[in-house]
């Protein structure tokens, strides 16, 4: 009875399974309260404003759909610099609130004139990014400084950050690493979880998994090697531990656990019923690993749950769970992407994995775009969008840096050609 609980509250967590990865904070009494209060204020004071918009479009034929029954005001109000100036001047007004990051996002899910505001000066700030220079790199990344662009130095310190912080996150920019086995790749996985950026990967009949370092792009080690063919694959969510499936020589299976860090080995299972997929479910003190196998029937598959929060791993029970279930099991989101060049496993010996979200590579590269000297190139390495670069993007701004400074250096030498004709003709 014990068991067939457990392995309830198992299923329970996969839905809550994104939540309790982010560990987003939850907004205590008093900052809903506070949330609701501006909010209502926002609201309130929005009026005369609606009115002003409603008039104006009203004014240039458009204002039928505004009159009409369920009529949402908010849907009118015009997202210009004027209106988004008025919003926030609402907000600041209340001067005691300690703006963060949580209560921000509240707020802008509640309030359509809050979001619509916000959203002007994030654009605002993606159209600056694109004529950034050198010069300006630094204050344009440091919410504690006097930003070039200065209607964001009008807003409070909470806001300012929280727009600079989401203009970033909408930044698209994107680069490619390439990932090869001895042998057509089998298995993969990818963790991304703060400064721990890993790929595992293992091919065809092979007995060992490649820990790849994706802030590198370089081979950190090869782990297993005893024998055993890997069968599958699964990194834990904070990328502390590597699961596998192991086919042992006389065709039985084992799970062993391993530290994708140091390479040891940290528990074996030999008697679980390891089977085409392994899925940590959740990562807080310790874990709790869920084993699926295949079984006969093509509408279910069977879960093991184990606790690794021991010496020795622990087994908790077992059920069955549709076979659809599995495929639709959560998975953390990451910025990274891997994709397969054929696009389908144990074909090829390559993996791609493609780094979606790369703002400091961005912004260091329209930096030296917009630079017009060598000197201001070179000065490039100093900034802090460089400094915070992985080692695999550092290269790439150097050879964007060498690239340029021959640019200028050629222009610069058309001109004093030209320049010399143009006196030659004198």
């Amino acid at each position: 009875m014990r068991s067939k609980f457990f392995i309830f509250s198992i299923l329970i967590m996969l839905c809550s399974m994104h939540r309790a990865f982010s560990m987003e904070p939850v907004p205590t009494n008093n900052d809903v309260a506070i949330i609701n209060t501006i909010d209502a204020e926002i609201n309130k004071q929005c009026i005369n404003s609606v009115v002003e918009e409603v008039s104006y479009y009203v004014a240039r034929g458009f204002g039928n759909f505004a009159l009409t029954a369920g009529y949402d005001p908010s849907s009118v109000l015009r997202q210009t610099e004027e209106n988004a100036r008025k919003i926030m001047g609402i907000v600041h007004a209340f001067k005691s609130v300690q703006w963060n990051e949580n209560m921000l996002k509240t707020l802008y899910d509640k309030n359509t004139h809050f979001k619509r505001a916000m959203d002007y000066y994030i654009e605002r700030l993606l159209n600056y990014y694109e004529k950034i220079t050198i010069e300006n790199l630094n204050k344009a990344v440091n919410p504690e400084l006097q930003h070039p662009l200065t209607i964001l130095n009008t807003l409070a310190s909470g806001i300012k950050k929280y727009i600079m912080n989401n203009a970033l996150k909408k930044i698209t920019h994107e680069y490619t690493m390439e990932f090869q086995e001895d042998d057509c790749i089998e298995n993969f996985d990818i963790c991304e979880y703060d400064t721990i950026h890993l790929a595992a990967t293992s091919s065809n009949y092979c007995d060992h998994i490649s820990i790849w370092n994706l802030l590198t792009g370089k081979l950190l080690r090869r782990i297993g090697k005893e024998g055993n063919l890997v069968a599958c694959l699964s990194l834990s969510p904070t990328g502390s531990q590597l699961a596998t499936s192991m086919q042992n020589t006389d065709g039985t299976f084992c799970c062993k656990i391993w530290n994708p860090q140091c390479g040891s080995l940290l528990y074996n299972i030999p008697q679980a019923e390891t089977g085409p997929s392994l899925c940590y479910l959740y990562e807080s003190c310790n874990n709790t690993l869920m084993i699926l196998k295949n079984s006969s029937d093509i509408y279910w598959n069977k879960q093991e749950v184990w606790l690794l929060d021991k010496s020795n791993p622990e087994y908790r029970g077992s059920s069955f769970i549709r076979a659809s279930a599995e495929r639709s099991l959560p998975k953390i989101t990451t910025s990274y992407k891997a994709a397969h060049p054929l696009g389908q496993l144990g074909t090829s010996k390559k993996l791609y994995v493609t780094n979606t979200m790369c703002p400091w590579l961005y912004l260091c590269k329209r930096a030296i775009n917009n630079a017009e000297t060598v000197e201001l190139v070179q000065k490039i390495e100093g900034t802090r969008p460089f400094l915070a670069l992985t080692d695999y993007e550092k290269p790439m701004i150097r050879v964007a840096v060498r690239n340029k400074i021959e640019a200028l250096s050629e222009k610069k030498l058309r001109i004093q050609v030209l320049n010399k004709i143009l006196d030659e003709d004198l």
